[in-house]
């Protein structure tokens, strides 16, 4: 009985178009999502940059605030990020990116999916 109603819900649910359509969505706003706070980290929220700044620190690493630095280290700061900049210190530089990247999918990790259409909708949609 188990087996014949997983068949169904596989069937019917999962195969749906309907849920497929939704999901290729999904994946499409993520991807965005990360493109655009990835391209232009001051597009993150002020905790967000507050968690990498804090981040930098717990491994002792040097921090620029992308919200309040000097424009010229803030550039430099998120070149770096990037992986297109240097500090002379490549084990840093690679940590720094680790962290840059994976405090924008844990923010992204943890959004609903109408705060992530809202952000995206923000983002993107032309004026």
């Amino acid at each position: 009985m188990l087996e014949k109603m997983g068949k169904i819900i596989t069937n019917k649910v999962i195969n749906s178009q309907e849920v497929n359509c939704f999901d290729g969505k999904s994946k499409y706003v993520v991807r965005k999502l990360f493109k655009a706070y990835y391209s232009n980290p001051k597009q993150l929220p002020d905790n967000i940059i507050a968690r990498i700044e804090r981040e930098m620190k717990n491994f002792n690493l040097p921090a620029v605030n992308i919200r309040r630095g000097d424009r010229k280290k803030v550039n430099k700061e998120i070149e770096i990020y990037k992986g297109l900049g240097s500090s002379g210190n490549d084990a840093e530089d690679f940590l720094k990116q680790k962290i840059f990247m994976r405090c924008i999918a844990d923010y992204i990790s943890g959004m609903t999916d109408n705060y992530a259409l809202n952000q995206y909708r923000r983002l993107y949609a032309i004026l």
